[in-house]
């Protein structure tokens, strides 16, 4: 089980919108890559997680799939819980749902919205800040449609 710190921030824009020209502030900019993710949430009926701003989600596609707990941990920071894909696709993995038991005390985490997206992915690597052989932050652009909801 892995922890770890993300910090996200969100614009939007129109659709189609295209990203600035880079090519005066970075390095190098990768092509896009295009991904499609696919992902089931889960709650309880009542719908406790998301009160507390937790998000819990199996999600197929994409470079991190797997299972995710997400916790608030800031403004724009969550501390983030992940464990490799399992077998199940209907049930919360055991060591995720103790992370959340004292909240939901003993209802079911059940599934509760299925949701499929689209993303577009390029990196960019930054000229005079930290060494230019790392990459900085992604730009991500996202689609989102809805799939089905459970509840």
């Amino acid at each position: 089980m892995g922890r770890y710190s993300e910090v996200e921030r969100r614009f939007d824009a129109d659709p189609g919108a295209l990203l600035p020209d880079l090519s005066g502030v970075a390095a190098a900019v990768s092509e896009a890559v295009e991904s499609q993710l696919d992902a089931t949430y889960f709650d309880t009926a009542d719908t406790r997680l998301a009160r507390y701003r937790i998000t819990l989600r199996r999600r197929t596609g994409g470079d991190d799939a797997g299972c995710h707990l997400k916790l608030p941990a800031g403004v724009d920071e969550r501390t983030e819980v992940r464990l490799p894909l399992g077998r199940a696709t209907r049930k919360v993995p055991v060591a995720l749902a103790a992370e959340v038991r004292a909240l939901v005390r003993n209802l079911p985490l059940v599934p509760i919205a299925v949701l499929h997206t689209v993303i577009s992915n390029s990196s960019t690597k930054t000229i005079g800040r930290r060494d230019d052989s790392r990459p900085h932050e992604p730009w991500l652009t996202e689609r989102s449609t809805p799939g089905s909801r459970l509840r």
